[in-house]
């Protein structure tokens, strides 16, 4: 049985679920999946996106607190 090594990887939207989705294709379609690691890496300016929204909306829960 031959082998085939294969890495997939997506940048938009739910990650995971794209990549569970192309394996479920991939095993439908060309056969068995042996073995899968997934391993999902978040890239530093989507966290630096993340932090700064958080950031904003902690600013914004504070002010209307002091509103209240």
């Amino acid at each position: 049985m031959a082998a085939l090594y294969l890495s997939l990887g997506t940048n938009q939207g739910d990650r995971k679920k794209a990549l569970e989705t192309a394996a479920e294709y991939i095993s439908e379609r060309i056969g068995r999946i042996v073995d899968i690691l997934l391993e999902i890496h978040v890239a530093q300016e989507d966290s630096k996106t993340a932090r700064k929204a958080q950031r904003e909306a902690n600013h914004e829960a504070r002010q209307q607190k002091r509103a209240e």
